[in-house]
C-alpha cells in the first residue's frame, strides 16, 4: 500500500495551523486524513492527543499554556477562561500557581461537558471576554469568584432565588425560637447513640 505525505514539515503544519495544539478538523482542512491524524497520536509517536478531537502537534509533555488552548478549543466559540488561569493571565501574582484542571465557562446552549482535565461550566451568565494573546479570559471579578479560593458565600452574591431574598428580610429569631430546635436536635442525636 503507497504511504500518503501531505508534504508538510511538522513546523509548516504549525505555521499553516497557527499554533501547535489544533483540532482534529484544522488537520483534516489542512490535508492531513483521520488515520494520519490517529496514526501519529498513537503512543510513542509524533503527536499527542491532549482531549477528544483535540491534538498537541508534539509529543512533549503538554504546559499549561497548551492545555489552556485545548480547554478553549474543547468548549467552542464563546468559551472563556476563567479562575485561576484566568487571573495567571490578567497578571495576578499573589495567588497559588494554578494546577488541576483548566476551569472554562461555556455558553448554557451548548452541550459539553468536561474532559480530561477541563472543568466546563455552562452557564447563561457568560461575562465580556477580555483577550490575553489568542486566549478569551473572564474579568478578574469573575475570575476570582470562580478560583478555588472565593469563600463558599461568593456564588450567591449572582442572581438570589425568593427564598434567599425573603429569608434575608426576615428580623433574627428570638432566643427562645432558636434554641428549641437545637435543643430537639440535641436529644435527637442522644436518642440514636
Amino acid at each position: 500500500m503507497p504511504r500518503r505525505n501531505n508534504g508538510l514539515r511538522p513546523d509548516e503544519l504549525v505555521a499553516l495551523c497557527g499554533a501547535d495544539v489544533v483540532t482534529i478538523d484544522e488537520l483534516e482542512r489542512s490535508g492531513v486524513s483521520r488515520t494520519t491524524t490517529r496514526h501519529r497520536c498513537r503512543p510513542g509517536g509524533p503527536w499527542r492527543t491532549l482531549l477528544p478531537g483535540i491534538v498537541l502537534l508534539s509529543n512533549a509533555a503538554p504546559t499549561r499554556t497548551h492545555r489552556r488552548n485545548a480547554a478553549l478549543l474543547h468548549g467552542g466559540t464563546g468559551t472563556v477562561l476563567t479562575g485561576l488561569d484566568a487571573l495567571d493571565l490578567h497578571g495576578m501574582r499573589r495567588m497559588p500557581a494554578p494546577s488541576g484542571p483548566v476551569h472554562v465557562l461555556i455558553p448554557a446552549q451548548r452541550r459539553r461537558v468536561g474532559a480530561g482535565y477541563v472543568l466546563a461550566e455552562r452557564t447563561d451568565r457568560l461575562p465580556a471576554a477580555a483577550a490575553a494573546g489568542r486566549m478569551a479570559i473572564a474579568p478578574i471579578q469573575r475570575a476570582a469568584l470562580d478560583s478555588p479560593g472565593a469563600p463558599p458565600t461568593a456564588r450567591s452574591f449572582g442572581r438570589r432565588s425568593p427564598r434567599s431574598c425573603s429569608a434575608a428580610a426576615a428580623p433574627p429569631p428570638t432566643s427562645h425560637q432558636s434554641s428549641r430546635p437545637a435543643a430537639a436536635e440535641a436529644a435527637r442525636y442522644r436518642a440514636r447513640s
